[in-house]
């Protein structure tokens, strides 16, 4: 669809999204995970090893596994949680776990403003020495056999009839002002949530931009930037009608 776009649709497609950091630090590599639990314990107040955390350190730093988190941080009343690591900080909502009262709470709402609170206690920490990637992903989730029927794009062989109507993913990277983009488009996805797999399409967009010298003291100006590209690739690719059917609202109030 063409801009303006909706401020908000309901429901909203939305079932996971991460945004990460990543950074050079000031201290053993072996002191973030708990400088970080200490400061976030009471927030999410649970935690566990990731799989890469039990591979042997020098193997780690060799195999360029310390970008890698090597713990989560949770709390079993909500969809959030945070992925630590040596040199990365990921905050995370996932669906997958939760019903339909767990929805995606909007990024204007609450997803910002905890970031904000987020960045503000780790970087008081004082072990952080420069971000050099920001990156916020969106999984979209629908549960519509073939998504591509309602893109504004379509796959065509020579003869102009349309290849996309059997299971298709389609892969592209596309640059828009300073971000770089991953997407994947699928018309053959799996979305599983309370243990039930739910057949449908799915849209995945990576937004991510690095060489953030100044991150630190303009981090609300490089997350809404982010998001914002994020969304309108989103809403770029599928058709009006199709928005339509997900009662969208306009203006700035309540956005997504």
């Amino acid at each position: 669809m063409k801009p303006p776009y909706p401020s908000k649709i309901s429901p909203t497609p939305i079932v996971s999204a991460a945004i990460e950091i990543r950074f050079d630090i000031s201290c053993p590599i072996d002191a973030v995970y708990g400088l970080v639990q200490h400061a976030l314990k009471q927030k999410f107040h649970m935690s566990e090893k990731l799989p890469v955390a039990h591979i042997p350190e020098d193997i780690r730093v060799q195999d360029n596994l310390i970008d890698q988190p090597h713990y989560r941080l949770f709390n079993n009343s909500t969809p959030y949680s945070i992925l630590v690591g040596p040199r990365v900080f990921v905050f995370v909502y996932s669906k997958e776990n939760f019903d339909d009262t767990n929805d995606y709470p909007g990024w204007s709402e609450f997803i910002k403003q905890e970031l904000v609170e987020l960045y503000k206690t780790i970087f008081a920490l004082d072990f952080i020495v420069q971000v050099k990637r920001l990156g916020i992903r969106y999984g979209d989730f629908f549960a519509v056999p073939n998504i591509f029927d309602h893109t504004e794009f379509n796959l065509l062989n020579k003869d102009g009839k349309r290849k996309d109507t059997a299971k298709t993913q389609i892969v592209q990277t596309i640059k828009k002002d300073d971000t770089f983009n991953n997407i994947v488009v699928s018309n053959n996805s799996t979305f599983v949530m309370n243990g039930r797999a739910i057949q449908g399409s799915m849209i995945d967009i990576d937004t991510f931009m690095g060489e953030l010298d100044d991150f630190m003291s303009n981090y609300e100006v490089y997350l809404q930037k982010c998001h914002e590209i994020n969304k309108e690739l989103f809403f770029e690719m599928l058709q009006k009608e199709f928005i339509d059917t997900f009662n969208p609202i306009y203006g700035d109030e309540d956005a997504n």
